[in-house]
């Protein structure tokens, strides 16, 4: 659940309306997942992620992999990098290992991160 108005108003600028591909709690999947789509993760992935959208991580949910995409709010436990050319909220139970890169980020309170962070600039969004 989403529990300030700040942080969900934030969500649904992330999300669209369009198409989801859901990665349920009871799914595992090994392999890398890629598409154009807006892609939620409730249960686990042991590999990369890939999307011209966004991804959602939802609490409890394990992504061991590389996240790329245009948005993210990470809610439950990566290992790996990620890279927004968007907006990135870490969410308040997300745990996250790995270097990150976004255009604009937010922390909650309570979240875990360990790595290295860097903004994303104009020239390096278009390698």
């Amino acid at each position: 659940m989403i529990k300030n108005d700040k942080v969900k108003m934030g969500y649904q600028k992330i999300i669209s309306m369009g198409n989801t591909t859901i990665i349920s709690k009871e799914c595992r999947i090994v392999g890398n997942i890629s598409g154009s789509c807006d892609i939620n993760v409730a249960g686990e992935v042991y590999g990369d992620v890939t999307t011209e959208r966004s991804v959602i991580t939802e609490e409890n949910s394990i992504i061991r992999g590389d996240i790329k995409s245009t948005g993210a709010f990470i809610k439950g436990e990566v290992r790996g990098s990620i890279r927004v050319d968007g907006n990135l909220i870490i969410g308040d139970t997300a745990r996250v290992e790995g270097d990150i890169e976004y255009r604009s980020m937010s922390i909650e309170k309570g979240a875990f991160f360990s790595g290295k962070s860097s903004v994303i600039d104009e020239d390096s969004k278009k390698e």
